[in-house]
C-alpha cells in the first residue's frame, strides 16, 4: 500500500495506540512530536490516568469533577483500531464521512464505580470533586497548564450531559462491538490492584 500517513501528537496515548495498530499495515507512518523524550512506552499511562489508577488501587475510590454526568466512554484501543480501519481502507471508502465512535453504553461515574467494584471484588467509590483539587493534583505531577485547563473544560461539559450518548459507528466501521468497561478493567487489573499509596501522586 503506497500511502503515507502523518500522525500528529504522536507521543500521546491515542496516537501511540494508533501507531501500534498500524504496524504491519503497509502504510508509511510519519510521526510528528514536539518532544521525543516525552513519548509514552507501550502500555504506559498518562499522568491523569495514573492518578485515577493509583486512587482506585490505594483508596478504593476515585475523584473526578464530572458531577452526575454520563459518558459513552470508549477504550483507547478501540479508538486506535477504528482509526486504523479507516486509514487502511480504500481512499474513497470514508471520504466526506464524519464519525463519533463511542463505547457500548453511556455510564454515570457512580455506575463506573459499581463496575469496578464488581470486577475487582471490593467496593470502589466515586467521589465528585471540585475543579481546584483535581487541577492542583494534575499540575503537581507536571501536566501543562493548558492541558489542565482543557481537561477542566471537558469535565464541565461532561457534567452538563455533553457526552451522554452512544453511536453504532464503531460497529458499523469495524464490524465488531467496542470493548466494554468491565473488559477494560479486567485487562488492566494489575494497575487497580490494592497496594500502598504511591508517594508520587
Amino acid at each position: 500500500m503506497d500511502r503515507t500517513v502523518l500522525i500528529t501528537g504522536a507521543t500521546g496515548t491515542v496516537s501511540t495506540a494508533l501507531i501500534n495498530a498500524l504496524r504491519g499495515s503497509g502504510l508509511t507512518i510519519r510521526a510528528l512530536v514536539r518532544d521525543e523524550s516525552k513519548a509514552l512506552p507501550d502500555g504506559e499511562s498518562t499522568p491523569s490516568s495514573a492518578i485515577l489508577a493509583d486512587d482506585i488501587a490505594t483508596r478504593s475510590a476515585f475523584r473526578l469533577k464530572h458531577g452526575g454526568g454520563r459518558l459513552g466512554m470508549i477504550d483507547v484501543r478501540d479508538i486506535a483500531e477504528f482509526a486504523a480501519v479507516v486509514l487502511t481502507a480504500g481512499p474513497h471508502t470514508h471520504h466526506g464521512r464524519t464519525y463519533t465512535p463511542t463505547g457500548p453504553e453511556s455510564l454515570s461515574f457512580a455506575e463506573v464505580a459499581a463496575v469496578f467494584s464488581a470486577v475487582l471484588g471490593r467496593q470502589v467509590h466515586y467521589l465528585p470533586t471540585g475543579d481546584a483539587e483535581i487541577e492542583a493534583r494534575l499540575l503537581g505531577v507536571g501536566v501543562p497548564v493548558w492541558i489542565v485547563g482543557m481537561l477542566t473544560e471537558y469535565a464541565r461539559a461532561y457534567a452538563s450531559g455533553w457526552g451522554d450518548f452512544t453511536t453504532s459507528d464503531f460497529r458499523d466501521v469495524t464490524g465488531y462491538e467496542p470493548r466494554g468497561l468491565a473488559g477494560f478493567i479486567r485487562d488492566h487489573a494489575d494497575a487497580f490492584s490494592s497496594r500502598e499509596r504511591s508517594p508520587v501522586v
